[in-house]
């Protein structure tokens, strides 16, 4: 005879202890390039975001900038918010130990969406 009864599904198991704190162990990959960047531009789509690294060697007589592109980084949102994060403390870091790092109005930040126009003396 078969058994008509219905399981009751199982209330998920809460943790009962915290995440385990992994520790990165790293390696150079063989095709591993050390690049110097000076341009940057970042964009997403609905799956990533993106950063560009470039090497800006102008400006021109004629107003132009000429940038030789390098590189492009592709990563999660997360990805993303964590390395913002690693960058904004690196900035701190190097601020208390050098000094308060300005950007010159004029490097073309201005009216980018989401990009707070430099502030005097920031």
């Amino acid at each position: 005879m078969p058994n008509n009864k219905k399981k009751t599904p199982k209330a998920p198991q809460e943790p009962t202890a915290a995440p385990k704190t992994l520790t990165p162990v790293i390696t150079n990959s063989p095709d591993f390039k050390a690049l110097y960047t000076n341009f940057a531009q970042s964009g997403f789509t609905g799956f990533d975001i993106y950063v560009n690294f470039g090497e800006a060697t102008g400006p021109n007589p004629d107003g132009t900038l000429p940038v030789e592109m390098k590189a492009r980084v592709t990563m999660t949102p997360v990805e993303a918010k964590f390395v913002a994060l690693i960058i904004a403390a690196s900035v701190q870091k190097y601020e208390a130990e050098f000094g308060k790092v300005t950007v010159p109005k004029g490097l073309g930040v201005e009216g980018v969406p989401g990009v707070p126009p430099p502030a005097e003396g920031v």
